[in-house]
């Protein structure tokens, strides 16, 4: 038994047609693409030519100007031909040259009766050649078509493509040169031929004496109009018009009008051609404009991803994100986001950094105090250098600082405690950054150093909302902090935690309570005493 091959299937003709457009556009691609132009530019410009492509392929594929140029030739011809039948039924080349007697018609006819002209049903008139053939020359050759004249039977009288007059010099032009297409009207020609392709019969030349193989030359020597439209062998459309010859409802024979070969694609052809030189200017357009549209899109977007490339890959460094907050669109609202987004990660390392900081030095704080010797340290020179400090640097909160000194009655003079100077420095550092931080913008923070008798004190208030009953007992407590406002990571809550230990460290105290101002809380205050050399 024999194995049952099967046959691939053939390929649908819709695919043989968009094969040159679909090679074009994978040109387009690989040109792009080799061109090292963003892939959101090459996907931009490809789709605007897709869309634009596909509204000239339906213009070009489905337009009816085809259909109405055929029609508009069909009535045109039907109208030349009955003007050119009528001419020549109406000469002299449709007079009785020869009168044929019916012999049954004589044998029939009674006393008083006549036989003759009066009885035009009963006499043919055929058409003379060489009479009508000036007629046909004249009316035919200005349309530009193709006439031929048939008797009643079929044959042809007249073909106006082998007529002439006596004397007449026949001229044959040799056939001039070929010259070889170029690539692109190559490209057209194929492209044009495909989307020409129409479901037409095959027009065939017949001989002499078969003219009713036309079956328009069977309908008009019944005495009615018909046209035909039919493609040669090379695809070109061809209309044909035949009318009935016919003297006193007597056909004589038919006209049959054709159109020369090419002359109705010629015109399409060129109504096409002028749409695609349409479709080239608006490509061209389209994609100066899809490259603007792509360099308003994917040039701050690749500036966008080269920032965020950067800050992951200098995560120490401080790399600025570009501003396309100007933009009222969606480029502006993701460079605002990736702004913002940086900034609180930059924001999160460095809590992070600093979290990690208080930590080690709380840690070795006790041994540094225990292995570093105390010496006199001046608390009036320290607190005006953080004061000064403090005032000349710029910040936005424009909180200022006061420093007071006071002695008490019958104290020394003075305010020397013995210690370490730069940890004494961190404590007094803590009081004030968490005193600005709680006091309205524009305030005042008061700091107020005081002798006493055997301890000098400093007082550090703020004008903020003050500290909470339940929080007084804590805040000194390690990692404890009150700023619900604050995200992770923002406060260590190690501050405070440290610069008890350091003043206790000294031998001193330090505690917190509110400045109270007619039973309403008027901010916060922290004391520190430390114990005078």
């Amino acid at each position: 038994m024999k194995a049952d091959v099967k046959k691939p299937r053939p390929a649908p003709p819709w695919r043989a047609r968009l094969a040159p457009v679909l090679t074009w556009l994978r040109a387009v691609q690989r040109f792009l693409i080799h061109q090292g132009f963003s892939s959101i530019s090459r996907r931009i410009v490809l789709l605007n030519l897709a869309g634009l492509l596909a509204l000239v392929s339906g213009i070009l594929y489905l337009s009816q100007f085809r259909a109405g140029l055929i029609d508009a030739r069909v009535q045109s011809m039907v109208i030349q031909g009955e003007i050119i039948a009528g001419a020549i039924a109406g000469s002299p080349a449709g007079d009785p040259q020869i009168t044929t007697l019916d012999r049954e018609r004589l044998l029939e006819l009674q006393a008083g009766e006549s036989y003759g002209p009066e009885d035009p049903a009963t006499l043919e008139f055929p058409i003379n050649p060489e009479r009508i053939a000036p007629i046909l020359r004249r009316l035919v050759t200005p349309t530009n078509t193709r006439a031929r004249i048939y008797d009643r039977d079929g044959t042809l009288l007249l073909d106006t493509r082998t007529l002439y007059s006596r004397g007449d010099i026949l001229r044959f032009d040799l056939p001039s040169p070929v010259e070889k297409p170029s690539f692109l009207r190559r490209q057209w020609n194929s492209i044009a031929r495909r989307l020409s392709r129409m479901d037409l019969p095959l027009y065939e030349e017949l001989g002499p004496t078969n003219g009713k193989g036309y079956p328009e030359v069977v309908q008009a020597s019944a005495g009615q109009n018909a046209s035909v439209v039919r493609a040669n062998d090379r695809g070109e459309v061809i209309v044909s018009v035949a009318v009935p010859v016919q003297r006193f409802r007597t056909v004589l024979g038919a006209l049959l009008l054709s159109t020369q070969g090419g002359e109705i694609d010629a015109a399409v052809e060129a109504e096409r051609f002028v749409i695609v030189r349409v479709f080239l200017v608006a490509a061209a357009v389209m994609v100066v404009l899809s490259f603007f549209l792509a360099g308003t899109i994917g040039g701050p977007v690749r500036r966008l991803a080269e920032a965020a490339e950067g800050v992951r890959r200098r995560i120490r460094s401080r790399i600025e994100i570009p501003d396309f907050t100007y933009r009222a669109d969606e480029i502006g609202h993701l460079s605002g986001a990736i702004r913002d987004m940086t900034d609180s990660l930059y924001a999160r390392i460095e809590a992070i950094e600093s979290f990690a900081a208080d930590i080690a030095d709380a840690s070795r704080l006790d041994a540094d105090l225990q292995r570093d010797e105390a010496v006199p340290v001046d608390v009036e020179r320290l607190l005006e250098a953080l004061v000064t400090l403090q005032n000349e640097v710029p910040r936005d909160d424009a909180v200022r600082l006061m420093l007071t000194l006071e002695r008490a009655p019958g104290a020394p003079e003075g305010y020397v405690v013995p210690g370490h100077e730069s940890r004494l420095g961190q404590v007094m550092d803590n009081l004030v950054t968490n005193a600005r931080s709680f006091s309205p913008k524009g305030g005042t923070v008061r700091i107020a150093c005081r002798r006493l008798k055997y301890e000098v004190e400093i007082v550090v208030d703020d004008d903020g909302p003050g500290i909470r009953s339940e929080a007084l007992a804590r805040i000194f407590e390690r990692f404890y902090t009150d700023r619900p406002e604050h995200g992770f990571g923002q406060n260590s809550g190690l501050g405070l935690s440290i610069s008890k230990q350091i003043v206790e460290g000294h031998g001193g105290r330090v505690w917190a309570e509110n400045r109270m101002t007619r039973d309403a809380v008027a901010g916060a205050r922290f004391i520190v005493r430390l114990p005078a050399a």
